[in-house]
């Protein structure tokens, strides 16, 4: 992932300077289909990104994702009470082409809400108190933030494409829980079911961090401008 990372964000420097004018721009609205999302291993849903080219190298778009425990993965969905709402909308620059090839630099703003109802899990307080276990409890989750970005777009024939993109950011999450049923208070260090001790659900509160993206989408192409 780091590699792909490195790749997304860094290679098209060493295209920037290849320009011909018989291929300027290459203008399409789209829609878009994420690959990798339907099997997230902790939040999975389906995004769906429509596309539109305003200006010849000016894009704008907006993705909307949706998740619940019917469309998840048996090992991803804790409850039947699992679902996810996202909304992504974003400003893309299309920086270089060449054939059906194109790169873009784009800014995108994002809002996911998550909710669920977990059983015999915990919360995590600090060091000193440690961690509350409990028999169930309702969680919200709210995810706001803004990620700088960088893609590669390449068509194939007349109307299929394949996207590849990544980008770094900044995040607010802010963590709830309701109606927890306790049971103890424990010290001990938790670990999920994959062996990881990761507290994106455990913990309540406000949290402000750094945030980053991958993906890959199919992309189909309605019209050329």
């Amino acid at each position: 992932m780091r590699y792909l990372l490195f790749f997304v964000l860094l290679v098209p420097l060493t295209v920037m300077g290849q320009k011909d004018d018989k291929y300027k721009f290459l203008r399409t609205d789209y829609l878009a289909v994420e690959l990798l999302s339907p099997i997230h291993f902790q939040t999975p849903r389906f995004k769906l990104e429509y596309n539109r080219s305003f200006l010849p190298r000016w894009d704008a778009s907006i993705t909307l994702g949706y998740g619940n425990a019917n469309l998840a993965p048996n090992y991803a969905k804790d409850e039947d009470n699992y679902r996810l709402f996202e909304i992504r909308h974003a400003w893309k620059f299309q920086l270089v082409r060449k054939g059906s090839f194109r790169y873009f630099l784009s800014l995108e703003g994002f809002y996911i809400l998550h909710k669920d109802t977990y059983h015999e899990s915990w919360i995590y307080f600090n060091d000193e108190i440690g961690y509350l276990v409990y028999k169930q409890a309702d969680f919200q989750r709210e995810k706001l933030g803004v990620l700088a970005k960088s893609s590669f777009h390449f068509m194939f024939g007349n109307r299929l494409g394949l996207i590849l993109y990544g980008g770094l950011g900044v995040r607010v999450r802010n963590n709830k829980f309701s109606n927890v049923v306790p049971l103890r208070l424990s010290i001990e260090e938790f670990e999920d079911e994959f062996g990881f001790n990761i507290k994106y659900n455990q913990e309540e509160g406000k949290q402000f961090s750094g945030d980053f993206t991958l993906g890959v989408r199919v992309s189909y192409a309605l019209k050329f401008r």
